[in-house]
């Protein structure tokens, strides 16, 4: 189904919110469409300190973060 990342935006947010800890992020939501009408979604967040995130997912772009977060903090 198209944009079923969409409803689950409010979400994705919170728990982005919680992995930031209070440091500046952001989450974006893209639609792309081909010319042979095939539609790709794509999920971003970004974490100041860790850099971007994405995935077909919300799901997919938390966990990439989380891998990040765990791999970079002593």
């Amino acid at each position: 189904m198209i944009f079923k990342e969409l409803k689950k935006m409010p979400y994705a947010k919170g728990q982005l919110k919680k992995l930031a800890k209070n440091n500046y992020h952001c989450i974006q939501y893209e639609v792309t469409e081909y010319p042979n009408h095939r539609i790709v979604e794509r999920c971003a967040i970004y974490i100041h300190g860790y850099d971007y995130s994405s995935g077909p997912t919300w799901d997919n772009a938390l966990q990439a973060m989380k891998i990040k977060i765990r791999k970079e903090t002593p």
